[in-house]
């Protein structure tokens, strides 16, 4: 900001067009959807001494704005078709060992009290049995192993002979933005410092629906009293709703040893954010076989609606920058930063009693420093007109020991400007490419014994057409 020569205000209005491809095994499918947003809005005020001066304070800058720094629209569509692994897996693992009221209400506990997942049981020497708290799901069917009956063994029988055809959709929509209020100020026109005090916004909503339907039917399980329950499919959805308000500081320095070179650095610290949430979880099955044995049999069960409430730190950012102007006509920047994922944490909110000990343990376990890489050129071919070209890459947090769920970030760009006396148009496109895993669902292969599911592979694609208007006074 300690830039500017004059005042001036700007408005930035885009245009982003969201694209998702996924493919899992041999099947893949593609979601859209298009968002306007308002970018950008900011004025700049200068404030300089009555006389023109070269050496010491040659002005004073002062600025309000408010910018988007991320948009959060999005939808997928995953397909897999003949899967030999459930989401009630998953939920039988998380299950075994528990008692039927230690089971999760928001996920196991629904499978339970819809009959998707049970504590089987065996009639031994006269008597019915359960073994351990050991659960098994509805494309299962429990058997004792004969001969064991003094020291009862099981074997879960998998009846989805052809496989399941599974479908997960998601939508997304939020954003972040922030307020700044912003000081910066002209040393000798070869100093330039800033610093900003910012308000942060925060919101985030999903919505998420998984199904799963045997692929031709599930084999007979040679019981018919217990094949007279058989399902044909079932369907589990999730809401989630976050909204948080906070604040970050920014510090930045340029300076300019020879007029054509500029050499930059910058700290943000961490963003410090209160946390409100509520989610909310559903599930509903489809039997095989109708009749009056289903009186008793639910169809639906829906959660209590959760609430949370919650202090949440970012990681913190470093960036060193240089720019060279070539002759009159070309200018060439890049940019370096760096921020260390594994330094967030959850905190509860005052005296309030919640241990965030796991979550932030995982964090640390899992996330690392990630480095960010920028360039751009600027090209005047006439006094007045402007060509430019950019590319970032963001890496991955994620350690390299993690070999699932890496994500990595490419931005391209491409824009013009045209600059009149008091005003200027600028116009950019840019498109940000993502590519990661997603998952529908996991479990530690370690403690289970049992291989967990590929993830299905997504591609996510966001065009966006941004102009800003620009006005000089």
């Amino acid at each position: 900001v300690a830039v500017y020569r004059a005042n001036e205000v700007t408005f930035t209005p885009s245009l982003i067009f969201n694209k998702t491809k996924s493919s899992m095994g041999n099947t893949g499918r593609d979601a859209d959807g298009t968002t306007f947003v308002p970018n950008q809005l900011a004025g700049v005020w200068t404030m300089a001494p009555m006389r023109e001066v070269t050496s010491g304070i040659v002005s004073n800058h002062f600025s309000v704005g408010y910018q988007r720094t991320a948009n959060f629209n999005q939808s997928g569509y995953i397909k897999g078709d003949g899967l030999m692994t459930s989401l009630l897996d998953q939920f039988v693992f998380n299950s075994n060992g528990m008692s039927e009221s230690g089971l999760n209400n928001f996920n196991t506990g629904l499978a339970y009290d819809l009959y998707l997942i049970g504590n089987p049981k065996f009639t031994v020497g006269g008597s019915d049995i359960t073994i351990n708290n050991l659960y098994y799901h509805a494309w299962q069917y429990p058997a004792l192993v004969p001969g064991t009956e003094a020291n009862p063994e099981v074997d879960m029988h998998w009846r989805a002979l052809n496989g399941l055809n599974q479908q997960r959709f998601y939508e997304q929509d939020g954003y972040k933005g922030e307020f700044n209020f912003t000081y910066g100020v002209n040393v000798s026109n070869m100093l330039y410092l800033g610093a900003s005090a910012n308000v942060l916004m925060y919101s985030f909503k999903e919505s998420m629906m998984h199904r799963e339907n045997p692929n031709g039917g599930l084999a007979p399980s040679g019981d018919d009293d217990w094949d007279m329950y058989d399902f044909t499919g079932f369907e589990y959805r999730t809401y989630l709703n976050q909204d948080a308000t906070g604040f970050n500081l920014k510090l930045g320095a340029i300076f300019k040893p020879v007029q054509s070179v500029r050499l930059g650095l910058a700290y943000h610290t961490p963003s410090y954010y209160r946390v409100i949430e509520d989610y909310q979880s559903k599930m509903n099955v489809d039997y095989a076989h109708k009749g009056p044995h289903l009186n008793d049999s639910p169809l639906a069960a829906k959660s209590p609606k959760g609430e949370d409430e919650y202090r949440f730190r970012t990681a913190d950012r470093l960036i060193a920058s240089a720019g060279f102007v070539l002759g009159n006509m070309v200018i060439v920047s890049a940019d370096y930063e760096r921020s260390n994922y594994a330094h967030m944490k959850f905190k509860p909110i005052g005296d309030q009693y919640r241990d965030y000990g796991s979550q932030n343990k995982e964090l640390k376990s899992v996330l690392t420093a990630a480095n960010t890489y920028k360039a751009g050129v600027e090209v005047k071919p006439l006094n007045n007109i402007a060509l430019r070209a950019g590319y970032s890459l963001q890496e991955s947090p994620i350690k390299s020991s993690f070999s699932v769920n890496k994500r990595k970030f490419e931005t391209f760009s491409l824009g013009g400007g045209y600059r009149m006396s008091d005003y200027y148009v600028d116009m950019a496109y840019m498109i940000v490419k993502q590519q990661k895993d997603y998952f529908l669902y996991s479990w530690d292969e370690k403690a289970v014994g049992v291989q967990a599911p590929a993830p299905a592979k997504m591609s996510i694609s966001d065009h966006q057409i941004a102009v800003t208007v620009g006005y000089r006074f």
